[in-house]
């Protein structure tokens, strides 16, 4: 394994700490990334879930010749597509946009604006106190209830209510001249 001795390469974590640090980081992205792919939030838990059981299963094994997030983009990217052969929807997609004469081309522009709604709504959600983060997340990606949330962290209902309220500021701030595209997505 010389691959790891090289200075460029990427490393993962090899103790519990450290791993967990690099999964409560990268987690919640990953799964947007993922849910974007197969617009199904369940499946897009699941194969982020279970890269991460791979890595740390095979953590000593793997050696990462890129960046450590490029490598779990592109992880993400390579389940999600066998996610969706498997389950059948692009031979659907692709018969549904075949027999469409009405479809428009996707434009460049959209699909910048995508990636660039993708990055401010992930730097948003890492700018965010950790507490105030895990909330969110456990409510809008595990689709937690307020009380749920409040028993596990053992905090009042109130508080996870003023961490949510926070969050969502924070995001409509940020979001705010993303307005249009997130209509579009919702009315896809």
């Amino acid at each position: 394994m010389t691959g790891r001795n090289k200075s460029s390469d990427a490393q993962l974590p090899e103790n519990k700490k450290d791993f967990r640090e690099l999964f409560n980081r990268h987690y919640v992205p990953l799964c947007m990334y993922a849910f974007s792919k197969v617009r199904n939030q369940e499946a897009a838990r699941e194969i982020v879930q279970e890269l991460f059981v791979h890595l740390w299963e095979k953590r000593k094994e793997i050696i990462i010749h890129t960046s450590l997030p490029a490598y779990l983009y592109r992880a993400v990217l390579h389940a999600s597509l066998n996610y969706l052969k498997h389950s059948g929807i692009v031979e659907r997609t692709h018969l549904r946009i075949s027999e469409s004469d009405t479809e428009q081309p996707v434009q460049p522009d959209a699909l910048a604006e995508e990636g660039e709604l993708y990055e401010t709504l992930v730097a948003v959600l890492e700018k965010l106190p950790v507490r105030t983060r895990v909330i969110f997340e456990k409510i809008r990606f595990e689709g937690k209830k307020y009380r749920e949330v409040a028993d596990e962290l053992q905090i009042s209902v109130k508080t996870v209510e003023a961490h949510m309220s926070e969050a969502l500021r924070c995001l409509r701030i940020a979001l705010r001249h993303f307005l249009m595209i997130l209509l579009f997505w919702v009315f896809l």
